[in-house]
């Protein structure tokens, strides 16, 4: 097809002036004024017109050429010096983007109506495309699939490439591949894109693991586990003893004590396969892999980015879900989503509140209980730490358990809960403290200061306690004891329901006035129930049903 001819098949004249691939005339020009530019040596772009999309594919020109064939794919198709041009019709609205994978494992670009445009590759017999007279209409497997993560092109023996096809074909199918086009593409990808192809086996048995998503939990039968029958396993860390794998761990901290910049250590550690330091004084290697960093109270610009460059993180292993337009909450699908298809061995909340949903309130046990259950699932389905930062809450209970904010349900979760804070007696002295340790003994405290230069320094063992560093925390009269006893009715009923004449009756033991007590009542959400009929049956304190 010469220009001519592709000026007639687009449907008007709209050619970009360049020389090599840079612009050099603002307005769009007809096939004339595109000829003469031609014959004086210059190139030529083709501004992208509405209904239209291009796939510029610029690695692996073999494999894409081999792919386009297997696909029996027919559409108008432009090879450029390094790769492939792919144009098709679309009434759907795709993202102007770089860096893009494809269903197939291959990285690319997407060019969109009037945001951009292509080079037109013009060659001395006055062709510039294939004998294609056609445009195909945008078919799924040239779609845009996952941005900013590694081709598949050339993976080899001993690279994870199981567990990368794996999340490829997940992925897919969450853009609504049927099975049938999952059993495709992995044979193209197999034997396409790898540099080294699988065992036909090991790619039949991943296929089966994605099709076992489809299988809805409210229709299977009664699975009964007989105890007997399962095999102890050894606990897994990700930094021992203060992290477990495939649990829970809450941090505590006030505002300014170092929660973030501990966060932020963390996951550069993880990201970039650093070292965290250990019980015996020295540091321990990390094994490296992706992190999931959801903030809801810094920039992840003028903050969080600078915060983990100075920490060393390889920030291409660290991913946010984007709930800009639609605010992210522990219960969403996306949470799970992005555990299938990127398999992070962290994922920070900060903070949990700001999580919870709009609808939740943290100080009720009924409504945090689900929440937690579901993240605890995911932390052993995915085999990844959830690291959830909480803020403290002001009152002045004697054990550091308890001063995390909301319900005690929040610490009971929790595999390990570590303490962020200073010492009392010179702010300069940090460390970081064990307050609940579920799966080994409690790890010794280990100090840290921050450093403009340096950013998270870390000190080596440190004698400072969660106790220690509580011990001089101060808040207002008033404030802190209510706060003591919403915290007091919480520990109480950590196992449900409770006679309120005990309720009371302990209360006041405890130094709550019986109007103080029915005030947490109220604000924790704790209602009276009867249990019975007749005016000699006992009432209750309990929480109000989920709705």
């Amino acid at each position: 097809m010469k220009l001519e001819e592709f000026n007639t098949f687009i449907g008007g004249d709209s050619f970009v002036l360049c020389r090599g691939k840079e612009r050099i005339s603002s307005e769009i020009v007809g096939i004339k004024e595109a000829n003469k530019h031609l014959s004086t040596g210059g190139t030529i772009g083709w501004w992208v017109c509405s209904g239209y999309i291009i796939v510029d594919i610029d690695e692996g020109k073999e494999q894409v050429l081999q792919v386009i064939k297997q696909l029996g794919l027919k559409t108008l198709t432009c090879k450029t010096p390094k790769g492939v041009h792919l144009y098709f019709k679309t009434d759907k609205e795709y993202p102007q983007k770089t860096g893009m994978i494809l269903p197939c494992g291959l990285k690319c670009d997407f060019r969109c109506a009037s945001k951009g445009y292509v080079l037109l590759p013009y060659n001395s017999d006055g062709r510039v495309f294939n004998k294609v007279r056609e445009i195909a209409e945008m078919p799924l497997e040239f779609t845009p699939m996952i941005s900013r993560k590694e081709s598949l092109l050339g993976l080899k023996d001993g690279e994870g490439r199981n567990a990368t096809l794996f999340a490829h074909l997940m992925a897919y199918k969450h853009k609504g591949a049927s099975d049938k086009q999952i059993v495709a593409m992995a044979e193209i990808i197999n034997n396409t894109v790898f540099a080294d192809s699988m065992p036909d086996r090991e790619v039949e048995k991943i296929i089966e693991n994605t099709k076992k998503y489809n299988e809805n939990p409210h229709d299977s039968e009664l699975h009964v586990i007989n105890m007997g029958d399962v095999e102890i396993q050894d606990i897994k860390w990700l930094w021992s003893p203060f992290i477990p794998q495939n649990k829970i761990t809450n941090i505590m901290g006030d505002p300014g004590d170092g929660k973030t910049f501990f966060a932020c250590c963390l996951a550069a550690a993880v990201s970039a396969g650093g070292s965290l330091p250990n019980q015996e004084g020295g540091f321990t290697k990390i094994e490296s892999g992706f992190v999931v960093y959801q903030t809801a109270e810094d920039g992840l610009a003028d903050t969080l980015k600078p915060r983990l460059d100075k920490a060393g993180a390889n920030c291409s292993k660290i991913l946010v879900i984007d709930d800009f337009a639609e605010p992210l909450s522990l219960m969403d699908t996306r949470i799970e989503e992005m555990l299938k298809i990127h398999r992070p061995k962290l994922f920070i909340i900060d903070p949990l509140q700001a999580y919870l949903g709009e609808k939740r309130d943290m100080h009720r046990a009924n409504e945090v209980r689900p929440v937690l259950k579901r993240i605890g699932m995911l932390a052993e389905k995915y085999s990844c730490v959830f690291l959830i930062i909480m803020h403290m809450s002001k009152g002045s209970q004697d054990r550091a358990i308890y001063k995390g904010l909301g319900s005690i349900d929040m610490a009971a979760a929790a595999r390990s809960i570590i303490l962020v804070g200073k010492n009392p007696q010179d702010p300069n002295d940090r460390a970081i403290a064990h307050v609940k340790s579920s799966l080994a003994e409690k790890g010794k405290s280990i100090g840290f200061t921050l450093d403009n230069q340096h950013g998270f320094v870390w000190n080596g063992i440190s004698e400072l306690s969660a106790d220690d560093m509580l011990a001089q925390k101060s808040y207002g009269k008033k404030e802190s004891k209510m706060e003591d006893c919403k915290m007091w009715i919480t520990v109480k009923m950590i196992n449900g329901n409770v006679l309120a004449e005990t309720m009371i009756e302990k209360g006041k033991k405890a130094g709550f006035s019986e109007s103080m007590l029915n005030s947490a009542k109220r604000e924790l959400g704790i209602i009276s129930k009867k249990d019975g009929f007749g005016k000699d049956a006992p009432w209750y304190w309990g929480y109000k049903e989920s709705p």
